[in-house]
């Protein structure tokens, strides 16, 4: 796996994995960390795909997801959170005590990140999954992909061969991720096994400070994960400051 300065683990991953491990306590749930690949399953590197320089062994990191979330049937609904993710609070993204028929309950449920050259939108998979049996129907499509490239689906081709094909405009996709890749099983099945909603809003926020309020799941995405956590930090104690001292 990617090598972590020790500081940095203490620091920031550690800080932030322990809030979800907490936050899952408090909330009855199992929570499971995972540092190794099971296997050698979703191997991304014979695609020869286009990677994000520098950062191509995160990539594949990226998609060793689909080993993690795979398999877990003996559970109503599985969910998974990057460990760069912060728990503000006590968010509740999955509308467990809500109605049986809420798209939370019976999708498998995306933030909307960004959408590809405006036509495919690229689910954020910072936080993602929802009810078991439709995760598994995800997981079960991704791994035909890899184990039959003859046979791809038809929108996953056109994603792979625009991520080959060399562009200068920033707008091209030029980094193939986990994000891209699944977009071709996302789009087509928005309402129909799978529920996208907005980022930033309800339970999700991000390093953007002008995203912060309580009860949410704070993904640090990018860089400077650290100074972002700091600043996050700093503002709650404020705001805990404001509301224990506020006569007005």
């Amino acid at each position: 796996m990617e090598y972590v300065h020790p500081g940095e683990m203490k620091n920031f991953w550690d800080q932030c994995m322990k809030t979800v491990s907490e936050w899952a306590t408090r909330r009855g749930w199992d929570y499971k960390l995972f540092t190794e690949a099971r296997n050698d399953d979703f191997n991304i590197s014979t695609w020869q795909q286009s990677l994000i320089p520098g950062r191509e062994t995160i990539s594949q990191n990226q998609f060793y997801k689909f080993q993690w979330m795979d398999g877990w049937d003996n559970y109503d609904h599985v969910y998974w959170i990057d460990s760069d993710c912060y728990i503000y609070g006590d968010p509740n993204p999955f509308d467990l005590n809500s109605n049986s028929n809420h798209p939370a309950m019976i999708s498998c449920n995306f933030l909307n990140n960004t959408t590809l050259l405006g036509r495919w939108k690229r689910p954020n998979m910072s936080t993602w999954g929802g009810k078991q049996s439709e995760v598994q129907k995800a997981i079960d499509w991704a791994r035909y992909q890899f184990e039959h490239p003859d046979d791809q689906d038809p929108l996953l081709q056109v994603l792979k061969t625009i991520n080959s094909t060399p562009c200068g405009d920033p707008n091209c996709i030029l980094n193939f991720t986990e994000e891209i890749f699944l977009s071709a099983y996302t789009h087509p099945r928005e309402g129909a096994g799978v529920n996208i909603v907005p980022v930033d809003e309800g339970f999700s926020a991000s390093g953007k400070s002008e995203t912060w309020r309580p009860d949410t799941i704070v993904h640090f995405g990018g860089e400077n994960k650290l100074r972002k956590l700091i600043k996050l930090r700093a503002y709650r104690a404020y705001m805990g400051y404001l509301e224990k001292h506020w006569n007005g």
